[in-house]
């Protein structure tokens, strides 16, 4: 699918080799040890896509979240109807909320830099604005296109210095669609 997304990804994927996986688990999540550092895998069901899960290093207070949170990026809504609706953003919040309950000391998002627990109430908060605005819209009667023409503009304004504001569009269309608005 990746290689579909322009000829410059299409080179870089090249020669690449998907390589499956030795060990696997069942359940909601699986303790590895990797030498005495133990580190937590757990399932997350579908949240962002299909199969998410984050992994955690108890031990010393870090979690890695894939593309659960992005670091001042507008979340990834892989919204292609019909091909790919793999996404399920109620259970994405309540996701960001389990993690941020546990306060990690350091959070590694699955773009930008590490921080701390502020990130995944950022993209949490996000999310949640974003999908309760989008629900008044529809409910008020505007069509779609209007609430992506109007609202689109007016999110990507309201955080000016995050990256890919490409999806936000994709997230609106997501959310009318569904009729979600995660709280």
């Amino acid at each position: 699918m990746f290689r579909t997304f322009g000829p410059a990804v299409a080179a870089a994927l090249e020669g690449t080799t998907l390589v499956e996986p030795d060990e696997v688990y069942a359940g909601p999540s699986t303790t590895i040890d990797l030498g005495g550092r133990f580190v937590e895998l757990r399932a997350a069901g579908m949240a962002h896509t299909r199969g998410d899960q984050t992994v955690h290093v108890p031990d010393c207070g870090v979690v890695f979240t894939g593309d659960l949170v992005q670091e001042r990026m507008f979340p990834i809504f892989p919204w292609f109807p019909p091909d790919d609706v793999d996404i399920d953003a109620a259970n994405w919040v309540r996701v960001l909320a389990r993690l941020g309950a546990e306060e990690p000391r350091i959070v590694v998002p699955g773009h930008g830099i590490q921080a701390g627990p502020e990130i995944i109430r950022m993209v949490r908060d996000y999310m949640i604005d974003l999908g309760q605005r989008v629900r008044s819209r529809r409910d008020k009667g505007e069509d779609l296109e209007a609430i992506v023409a109007s609202l689109g503009p007016e999110v990507r304004s309201e955080h000016s210095n995050w990256s890919q504001p490409e999806w936000v569009d994709f997230a609106i269309r997501y959310f009318a669609a569904t009729g979600a608005a995660p709280a």
